[in-house]
């Protein structure tokens, strides 16, 4: 690397690196890591295309060819955060076969809570408002249905068995989320 005119200049030793980096084939994972990474360091503010681009050793250009935007990045990243929360919870509810509806009620939220602590990276993405504020692109919807949805068959079932009052399931779904995350450790 070498400085001219107060700008940064990489040798083709180092842009070859770099772009070996992401082995060939798989750079949309290679910058949903690196996304993660930034955001882990900087905050979703902190995250743009060109600097994923720059990090990874790509083209500014060549986010775009899988994510459009970086709304769409953005999108990637929380869809791929759901479907890691509802394996979790899965994972978590299937170790407890035969236990009462409200033990699993439990278990979840408390899957919930031990994801957000540990992958914060990605909870802040899958709660942050720019994609609130696009909350019609389907993959998101799709991925956030299925983690609340098993909430609310999980409540469903606690109310079959007279575990918890017999109101509105979603409705107690979005009371129970929300106390989960009053939780506190």
């Amino acid at each position: 690397m070498y400085h001219s005119n107060n700008s940064i200049h990489h040798s083709a030793e180092e842009n070859m690196a770099n772009r070996k980096a992401y082995h060939h084939g798989n750079l949309k994972r290679a910058l949903i890591a690196t996304a993660l990474d930034i955001i882990k360091k900087e905050g979703v503010a902190g995250l743009s295309l060109r600097k994923a681009a720059r990090r990874v050793g790509v083209s500014h250009a060549a986010p775009a060819h899988h994510f459009g935007d970086l709304v769409g990045f953005l999108e990637a990243i929380a869809e791929e955060g759901f479907q890691l929360l509802l394996e979790e919870m899965d994972g978590a509810v299937n170790e407890l076969s035969g236990v009462d509806p409200l033990t699993r009620l439990r278990t979840i939220g408390m899957s919930y809570i031990t994801f957000a602590l540990k992958h914060t990276d990605y909870f802040k993405v899958m709660y942050c408002a720019r994609l609130a504020e696009k909350s019609i692109l389907k993959g998101l919807k799709s991925g956030s249905h299925k983690v609340y949805q098993h909430l609310v068959n999980c409540v469903a079932d606690c109310q079959k068995n007279n575990l918890i009052t017999a109101e509105d399931p979603i409705k107690t779904g979005l009371l129970s989320g929300s106390r989960f995350m009053d939780t506190r450790y």
